[in-house]
């Protein structure tokens, strides 16, 4: 698993798990792709969760704190919160 803060991540073609935590930074995802999973830290929900498309990137947000951004990636799906 990684857990990472205020750096970015490029990910290659296995199956990398993201773990996102509030108020510790964001992260940007290089390369996120169908076998990756973001996990969501102690105290997040889905429910908290707000996605955005800017220029051609996702932004995950809770509230006003960007927990990450996932670089090239513009489709959004909210899977089962693995």
């Amino acid at each position: 698993m990684l857990i990472c803060f205020s750096k970015p991540v490029y990910v290659g073609s296995g199956s990398d798990r993201f773990e996102l935590v509030k108020g510790e930074g964001a992260v940007t995802i290089f390369g996120f792709g169908n076998n990756d999973t973001i996990r969501l830290g102690t105290g997040l929900t889905s429910k908290a969760l707000s996605f955005k498309i800017q220029n051609g990137d996702t932004l995950l947000k809770a509230g006003d704190d960007l927990l990450a951004t996932n670089a090239e990636v513009s489709s959004v799906g909210q899977g089962n919160n693995r």
